[in-house]
């Protein structure tokens, strides 16, 4: 005798014994080594013979004995047969992404008899199939080489020695950079006569992700957008001299807006009205205001950060 253990099943294929001087009518089986036997319905004279209604996971000892007009002949050898199928779907998923990767988390669903040897991923949502490697055989799982900002349509099945198993409901998840760390540097700060001259430098670190570009926050509101190829500068013009002012910048990337770079009490200088003089008195003016300082600015250095 010889088993193939299928879906709750054994195909038993035999060599039939010599039938005592009468045609063979039907046989019998034994799940239990020959302590009780199950006639096959409808009746089977040759071989192989499909014995159904096994559980899977679970060893059975299959004998055959064959029947004629006489009676019931005497008993095979046993023959042991586990019958599995495949995995059942893996359920309750729940993605995590990070940068370029989802992480997945799941309930694994019934090994089919069989003991999960892996895990195949999808990435949409079941139509092409990628099985891990090294493999893996629990919750949960790490699927890398991904795009930050594609939305996949990820779904998972188990696999055991009857195969892959059937799909889990997909999940749809977003890899992202992660938030920026770096700031601007240098950041210096220039008060004018009605105006405020914003500078800085690219950080002294890289990101993960690449600089798209710069924000200027005055008392907390974006104010000027730089990006990242541009002057690194904005000036202001309609900042009141008479208010200090909160003056912040920011770094963009594809993972967000990084940490803060703030230089608080900032006001332009007030502006100077000039009479309406003759040349010689403008002249002389301007010398006398030169030697008083009028004309000016203040720089502020808020240092690499």
């Amino acid at each position: 005798l010889s088993a193939t253990a299928g879906n709750g099943e054994a195909v038993v294929a035999f060599t039939a014994g010599n039938n005592g001087g009468a045609a063979i009518s039907n046989y019998e089986y034994s799940v239990d080594a020959g302590d009780t036997w199950v006639a096959f319905n409808p009746a089977v004279t040759g071989s192989p013979v499909t014995v159904s209604g096994l559980a899977n996971g679970t060893a059975h000892s299959i004998v055959l004995r064959a029947v004629n007009g006489v009676g019931v002949g005497p008993a095979s050898q046993a023959v042991s047969a586990t019958p599995i199928t495949v995995p059942a779907a893996p359920t309750g998923l729940s993605a995590s992404a990070g940068n370029a990767e989802v992480v997945i988390g799941f309930v694994a669903g019934d090994n089919g008899g069989a003991a999960i040897t892996n895990y195949e991923y999808s990435v949409d949502a079941g139509q092409t199939w990628v099985a891990f490697n090294p493999a893996v055989v629990s919750s949960p799982v790490t699927i890398v080489g991904l795009t930050n900002g594609v939305s996949y349509s990820m779904a998972l099945r188990a696999i055991n020695g009857a195969g892959a198993g059937f799909s889990s409901t997909a999940v749809v998840v977003t890899p992202q950079y992660p938030v920026p760390t770096v700031s601007a540097s240098d950041v210096r700060v220039t008060e004018l006569a009605g105006r405020v001259l914003v500078e800085w430098s690219p950080p002294t670190s890289e990101d993960v992700a690449p600089i798209t570009g710069y924000q200027v926050l005055v008392d907390g509101e974006v104010a000027c957008t730089v990006a990242a190829t541009d002057p690194l500068s904005c000036a202001f013009d309609d900042l009141d001299p008479e208010v200090a002012y909160e003056i912040s910048v920011v770094v963009l990337t594809d993972g967000g807006i990084g940490p803060q770079v703030t230089e608080p009490d900032v006001s332009p200088l007030p502006v100077i009205p000039i009479p309406s003089l003759s040349l010689p008195s403008l002249l002389l003016l301007g010398l006398m205001m030169l030697g008083l300082g009028v004309f000016g600015s203040r720089r502020r250095s808020i240092g690499a950060c």
